[in-house]
């Protein structure tokens, strides 16, 4: 059973979730924004609703609708949550973004190995969820680092 403060945390964050779903500072609209992600319009619209108790927004979904809304909203708030600011890469300091990016990766391994000694075995389901993530977060960085040398040419 979830926390209290891990309900109230997650319904702050599907609050963002439905706000710029709703208002995305790009102007796409629900239903764009559906598309865009890949997914139906109504489990769009389920996912970011905080009442409908069964319906989940899917964390595979976050960047690609963080992408195509253009709000950093729900990493603004991620962020605050576990007591860090966030600022943006000013992508022209290559040497920053390297930096950041290395940083990530190292941060991501620590994560790993601590998932890794907690859980003793995964099933095959759970083990592609873990290589899937480390996938998405490695072409992340790759990208940033693709860019930081783009505008550093």
């Amino acid at each position: 059973m979830r926390s209290q403060n891990t309900a109230v945390e997650a319904a702050a964050l599907i609050d963002i979730l439905r706000s710029d779903t709703t208002n995305a500072p790009s102007g796409l609209s629900a239903k764009g924004i559906a598309d865009s992600i890949g997914v139906g319009y109504s489990t769009l619209m389920n996912g970011v609703n905080k009442h409908i108790e069964g319906h989940k927004f899917h964390i595979t979904n976050l960047l690609p609708f963080m992408r195509v809304t253009g709000s950093v909203q729900p990493l603004r708030y991620l962020c605050l949550s576990m007591g860090y600011r966030m600022e943006p890469l000013d992508l022209g300091d290559v040497d920053a973004a390297q930096q950041s990016a290395s940083d990530e990766l190292r941060h991501l391994c620590k994560v790993m190995e601590s998932r890794a000694k907690d859980i003793p075995a995964l099933d095959n389901k759970h083990r592609a969820q873990v290589r899937d993530a480390c996938r998405q977060s490695i072409r992340a960085l790759l990208h940033l680092l693709e860019q930081a040398e783009v505008s550093h040419a």
